[in-house]
């Protein structure tokens, strides 16, 4: 039976989604290290292309009001607020997906991918950041997860954890997380935060680990009626929109449509560029806002008091500029910028030999 494409139990890919290897050229995209990236879930792409370019379009709508001193147009701002559990809560639940596959293959190739696909960005692109921004901000405090890196540190928080808990069932230690954000502080961010995306972490982990889940998600007729009435409850209640359990019933509700619609039109043709963007998700993610720096110090020289204008240059230059990163991601030196460069001998050195008795 040939694997379904959509089913990330039946497909090989990339250990680490956002931070993962670049994948197929089917879209024009970099080619692939191995054939491994060239059976992953299309869907999978779909969904993280469209919560980083919901990350993107928040962040473009931060630089207008905190860096350009203007007042962003009303509706940019509320539609903002509506993604917010759209946007990292996603990619943390499709970071756990690929969690079981990464596990098997052992603890040397775990720990070292994690290493050099999520730790070295982070640090990466941290010192750059937190370079641009001295004096105004501590590079200490941006190493230490105070900038907008904070979902890779996040990620590898969890990718740490999740290895030494592999053998307790994912639902108990999703429960448990569940119970420590509710008993975490009230105003406390990490500590509330932290435990909440975990527990998403796994529940993405338990998409691949219980097939009757997955199954039910894709499938099912009944899953959308659920997602229905789970949003309504969301709505009924007034409940937030945010990082916290809060929005749990609005993140899983609006999640699975998406994941649906994804599964079932992913691999439309209009859908390439969001294909491509989720594909090389971590270069979007890291790249764009030093970028958009870049922009809103060129606009303010160029006199932009427009924030519509001013919001629109800043998506068009992180999403240029990142597109060209991603183009190039395969090609030393900009390939350094997002995975850490693998140590290797020099081609003049031979293996010693055992001499031979006589």
């Amino acid at each position: 039976m040939r694997p379904d494409p959509h089913d990330p139990s039946t497909t090989v890919v990339p250990t680490v989604d956002l931070a993962g290897s670049p994948v197929p050229t089917t879209d024009g995209a970099p080619s692939a290290p191995d054939a491994s990236s060239r059976s992953r879930a299309v869907w999978m792409d779909v969904v993280r292309g469209a919560a980083v370019l919901l990350i993107v379009v928040f962040h473009a709508t931060v630089f207008v009001e905190q860096y350009g001193g203007l007042t962003a147009p009303r509706w940019i701002a509320e539609v903002n607020t509506v993604v917010t559990p759209l946007r990292i809560p996603l990619l943390i639940l499709l970071s756990g997906v690929l969690l079981g596959q990464s596990i098997r293959k052992g603890r040397h190739r775990y720990f070292s991918g994690k290493l050099r696909n999520v730790a070295w960005p982070y640090l990466v692109w941290a010192t750059v950041w937190g370079a641009l921004s001295w004096p105004v901000y501590s590079l200490l405090g941006y190493a230490l997860g105070g900038s907008y890196l904070w979902f890779l540190l996040y990620l590898l928080s969890f990718y740490c954890l999740a290895w030494f808990l592999r053998g307790v069932p994912a639902e108990l230690v999703g429960v448990v997380a569940v119970i420590a954000s509710v008993l975490a502080p009230e105003g406390t961010l990490n500590a509330e935060r932290w435990p909440y995306l975990f527990a998403l972490f796994m529940l993405g982990h338990l998409l691949t680990a219980r097939p009757r889940l997955r199954q039910w998600l894709f499938a099912s007729p009944w899953a959308l009626p659920a997602a229905a009435v789970l949003l309504t409850l969301h709505l009924a209640l007034g409940l937030g929109y945010g990082y916290g359990l809060e929005s749990a019933l609005f993140t899983i509700a609006v999640g699975t449509l998406i994941m649906r619609a994804a599964r079932a039109y992913g691999s439309a043709r209009p859908l390439r560029p969001l294909r491509f963007v989720g594909r090389n998700s971590l270069v979007f993610y890291a790249a764009h806002y030093p970028l958009m720096a870049g922009a809103a110090i060129g606009a303010r020289a160029a006199g932009v008091s427009s924030a519509a204008l001013l919001w629109v240059v800043l998506l068009v230059v992180a999403i240029v500029g990142s597109a060209v990163l991603a183009r190039w991601r395969q090609h030393p030196p900009i390939s350094w910028l997002f995975t850490a460069p693998r140590p290797h001998l020099s081609r003049g050195l031979t293996t010693p030999t055992r001499p031979s008795r006589q």
